[in-house]
């Protein structure tokens, strides 16, 4: 209690251009920490074009670079202010995010075709199905994945993601469909009442048509 009272002391005697300054400082920590990870990107990104350009027929280099371009697809952000809009540690548009996954999805598919039963590849293209929301798909590859390597941490969690995902579609869809059978939604006449100003009978279809 001592301490936040001391800080709260400190902070008045400071006044409005002491915490003008360090609110200043703060920012431009956290713009060069931005700067830093761009760097750090494209410096990585570039080691591992190289690493591929030098190991055309190696698989590795395929996944290496893919599983990087996948990871990096989702930028991390933070919120300098409380109410503060969230930033982006690197620059990134939507395109730019779809181009990254495509790539992605590319590479692992140019390892596969020289590795068919490689796991790191399977698992990144499992990965990018995951993220378009392409359950079924997904599924397959995994479970492909765990006949060749049933121990493979990625891949069991990945499975795991799925399963997740496809009980949570069958819910929702016997949910949606209980709603509609629901003698609540139901209309009058299917209730044993007749909708006022119709004959009982005149919405049946015909059985000739």
């Amino acid at each position: 209690m001592g301490g936040l009272i001391e800080a709260a002391h400190a902070a008045s005697a400071e006044g409005q251009d002491g915490l003008a300054a360090r609110a200043l400082a703060l920012r431009k920590a956290i713009n060069g920490r931005r700067l830093r990870h761009d760097e750090w990107y494209q410096d990585q990104l570039r080691e591992l074009q190289v690493a591929l350009s030098q190991e055309p027929q190696n698989g590795d280099r395929y996944a290496d670079l893919g599983w990087f371009l996948y990871e990096q697809a989702s930028v991390r952000s933070e919120r300098v202010e409380p109410r503060g809009k969230a930033r982006r540690y690197r620059y990134q548009t939507q395109d730019w995010q779809q181009r990254e996954l495509q790539r992605a999805q590319q590479l692992a598919e140019q390892a596969l075709q020289l590795a068919p039963d490689d796991t790191r590849a399977m698992t990144l293209k499992a990965a990018v199905q995951i993220w378009y929301g392409q359950y079924a798909v997904a599924e397959n590859l995994l479970r492909h994945t765990l006949q060749v390597k049933p121990d493979d941490p990625h891949a069991l969690e990945l499975f795991a993601q799925v399963l997740q995902a496809a009980a949570a579609q069958k819910s929702a869809a016997a949910a949606d469909l209980k709603s509609k059978r629901s003698p609540h939604h139901a209309p009058a006449r299917q209730r044993g009442t007749r909708a006022p100003g119709r004959i009982e009978g005149a919405d049946r279809p015909s059985r000739r048509a």
